[in-house]
């Protein structure tokens, strides 16, 4: 019977000074599940960065440089920003044309008899214009060219 008891007691023993108590276990296991959450949220914001250094931003410059040399094509080599003065021009002219057209006592059709054709291409041309400063004003292109100044009332 005495040795039972010895071997109790050296069971007993063996049992107090253990490493994995449940306490520890768990504050382990939970520092470890924190580790694989904050990974996997490293993991999916590692992709989208990539993506984004590798992938998409040539393309999204490569873009931008055609929207950028389109805009300043127009605002340099294109007619659209005489079309304002051309139009003032124009107006002029059919002041004069009606003008004179009074002083003969007729109307101004019967000396030109594409006036009203033409008043209306000035009134166009004046809301286009304005539009077109309106629209330029509330635009992010204004900001991917040298030229953003040439476009005023």
């Amino acid at each position: 019977m005495k040795k039972l008891q010895q071997v109790w007691a050296e069971l007993s023993k063996a049992k107090k000074g253990t490493n994995l108590g449940s306490t520890k276990r768990n504050v382990k296991l939970s520092l470890v599940d924190d580790i694989e959450r904050k990974m996997g949220e490293v993991e999916g914001s590692m992709m989208d960065l990539t993506y984004f250094t590798y992938e998409m931003m040539d393309d999204l410059e490569e873009k931008l440089s055609d929207i950028s040399l389109a805009v300043d094509e127009m605002i340099i080599n294109s007619q659209m920003l005489f079309a304002k003065d051309a139009s003032d021009e124009l107006n002029d002219l059919l002041d004069k044309v009606e003008e004179s057209a009074k002083g003969l006592g007729m109307n101004a059709d019967d000396i030109f008899d594409r006036f009203d054709e033409a008043r209306e291409m000035v009134q166009t041309t004046e809301s286009a214009h304005d539009d077109l400063v309106d629209n330029w004003r509330s635009s992010r292109l204004q900001n991917i060219t040298a030229f953003a100044d040439k476009i005023k009332r």
